[in-house]
């Protein structure tokens, strides 16, 4: 009951100052806005702290085997300091790992080693290791080349570059028993015209931009950008020009 009754007097508190924000915010430009807004998300994590709904997952439970080669996370098989888009509310400096197998985002709960995995549902996006991960739902017209999962967004602009990295572990067996390897699966979608289009190299990049495929070539060639060593950013590059080329 005490903490109920501190609890209320908590979001009394946040909800009055947030009506004192946005009262003032009216005659002052959208910066001080913003910053109003993150003073009182930071006022909000302050007081609740562990009980924040950042931590209202379940807890993650890990591989019950060996891996023999590769880890199931992102980049990194230990704990990664990043920022959730979680259920409404942005959290900064979270320490948290992504599983590409399972393809569950997992968080650690404040003041303590329990390790939890948030709901996928209410993840609009997260920033982890210099990536921005989103939530990517596809509509009726996107859906048979594309699956709901976290896209790696690349490059944003009039038109878009999305990465689906996906791991996924492979079994074989020897005179020692099973070994299981964790291998990558990396899919590339352009988007273009609310359409997620999936290409694999520069011909089929090049196919999607009409007029402009001449010039975009020579762009590539002149500063010689190579898809064979790293498609993610070429693909960015090429789609940053086109976008210049057709404002």
């Amino acid at each position: 009951m005490k903490y109920l009754t501190r609890y209320c007097c908590i979001v009394l508190c946040l909800t009055a100052f947030t009506a004192s924000v946005h009262a003032q915010v009216q005659s002052v430009d959208t910066s001080v806005r913003q910053s109003a807004i993150r003073s009182t998300e930071a006022l909000y994590h302050q007081v609740i702290g562990g009980q924040s709904r950042l931590y209202n997952g379940s807890e993650y439970v890990p591989f019950p085997f060996p891996l023999n080669e590769g880890i199931p996370f992102f980049i990194s098989d230990s704990m990664k300091v990043g920022d959730v888009s979680y259920d409404g509310m942005h959290f900064r400096q979270v320490p948290m790992m992504f599983d590409m197998v399972k393809d569950q985002l997992i968080v650690q709960e404040s003041g303590s080693f329990f390790k939890i995995y948030l709901v996928n549902e209410k993840i609009a996006q997260f920033s982890l290791l210099g990536h921005t991960f989103v939530r990517i739902v596809p509509d009726s017209v996107n859906a048979r080349t594309m699956t709901t999962g976290f896209y790696d967004r690349v490059y944003q602009g009039k038109t878009g570059v999305y990465v689906k990295r996906q791991k996924m572990i492979q079994e074989t067996t020897n005179n020692e028993g099973i070994r299981r390897t964790v291998n990558d699966m990396i899919r590339y979608y352009v988007l273009m015209d609310g359409r997620y289009h999936p290409v694999k190299k520069e011909k089929s990049v090049l196919a999607l931009l009409g007029d402009e495929k001449k010039e975009v070539r020579q762009y590539l060639r002149k500063n010689k950008v190579r898809y064979k060593k790293d498609r993610a950013t070429a693909l960015a590059r090429t789609m940053a020009y086109y976008d210049q080329l057709t404002k």
